[in-house]
């Protein structure tokens, strides 16, 4: 069996020794760090733990505000109709009103157009940050510039797609 001197006391160890039997002191680097090794990934596995547990009680706040989609009555599209824009392209040009108790923010409008057919064919979307109060009601305009040649619009769908609860903000 091969034998090295200890570093710390001179005896004679195993040459595969990581400590030393006698006196007790760690001759192999690699020693020291599985020792202190065992205690920091204790302890980032606790920090680990604790940032998904507070993840999930945030990621839980954020969703628990109300969404427009939870309530798709509360904006109403009261009037609209087709149009031009300045520079020729399509648009859509309406009303809607907040019919809720709840102030709206980052109202999503989308106009959805169809073929003949019933096909959807092309979907424009536009997007407003101000705030919607309860009975207010405001105008829109959806512009559309179609990147598709020879596709045939027949009719459209003009709805609100999303919004935001403006009292959580």
């Amino acid at each position: 069996m091969d034998t090295k001197p200890c570093p710390h006391c001179r005896q004679d160890i195993p040459a595969d020794s990581v400590k030393c039997h006698h006196c007790r002191e760690w001759v192999d680097w690699r020693g020291p760090v599985k020792r202190h090794l065992l205690p920091a990934v204790g302890v980032l596995a606790l920090f680990v733990g604790f940032m998904l547990i507070m993840d999930r009680f945030m990621f839980e706040e954020m969703f628990d505000e109300q969404k427009y989609w939870q309530q798709p009555d509360a904006i109403q599209i009261t009037s609209h109709h087709p149009g031009e824009d300045e520079e020729g392209s399509r648009c859509v040009i309406g009303t809607m009103k907040n019919v809720s108790e709840t102030p709206w923010r980052s109202i999503t409008i989308q106009v959805d157009y169809y073929n003949s057919k019933g096909e959807l064919v092309d979907t424009s979307e536009d997007w407003s940050n101000e705030t919607l109060a309860p009975g207010q009601e405001r105008s829109f305009k959806v512009v559309f510039k179609s990147g598709q040649r020879d596709v045939e619009y027949d009719h459209y769908r003009v709805f609100i797609a999303g919004a935001d609860d403006a009292s959580r903000f």
